[in-house]
């Protein structure tokens, strides 16, 4: 019994441009293009040069993502015992929790997504209690002159490091005075 229309169908129910066919483990076609309506017109192209046997449908919304995504099984022509003819539904497949694969990856690209937001939540945290200490210091002015503390400690340091400077020509027997 031919069931290429049910696989056609498919095909349009799931709006799913993009598929392949598959013989065993070996594809004999596929369509790698979001137009939905051109992709079966596609599919039925195909349909004519396979030879009559098994097939199965695999479909998906976007390229190239088949793996955990939608699949069906046809029969293109008559082939077999009524009970190898009759089309069958492959459910999505499921991993070992039991649950669609797709839904699966998008579990773990959440938990994934959660635990970079965490992560993120911390270093924001540690960049805030940076910035409080940095206030803190720019706001410090013992002396009360309006030049915050550490301004003046950068001051008194780069005067101190220009003497010392000075103290290597000394040692060194550069001319001091240019």
């Amino acid at each position: 019994m031919d069931t290429t229309q049910d696989a056609i169908e498919y095909i349009r129910h799931y709006k799913a441009p993009f598929w392949r066919i598959m013989n065993g483990t070996a594809k004999c076609g596929e369509h790698t293009t979001d137009n939905l309506e051109q992709s079966i017109a596609d599919f039925q192209t195909a349909l004519r040069f396979l030879p009559a046997g098994n097939y199965k449908l695999k479909v998906s919304d976007k390229a190239d993502k088949y793996n955990g995504g939608l699949e069906t099984s046809f029969v293109k022509g008559t082939t077999g015992t009524p009970t190898q003819t009759a089309p069958t539904m492959q459910g999505i497949s499921t991993n070992a929790y039991g649950i669609p694969d797709h839904i699966k990856r998008e579990i773990e690209q959440q938990a994934e997504k959660d635990f970079m937001l965490r992560q993120l939540s911390k270093e924001v945290e540690s960049l805030k209690e940076s910035v409080r200490k940095i206030e803190t210091y720019l706001k410090e002015d013992s002396d009360g002159n309006g030049t915050p503390d550490i301004f003046e400690t950068a001051t008194k340091a780069a005067s101190t490091m220009k003497q010392l400077g000075e103290v290597k020509k000394v040692f060194s027997g550069e001319p001091l005075f240019e």
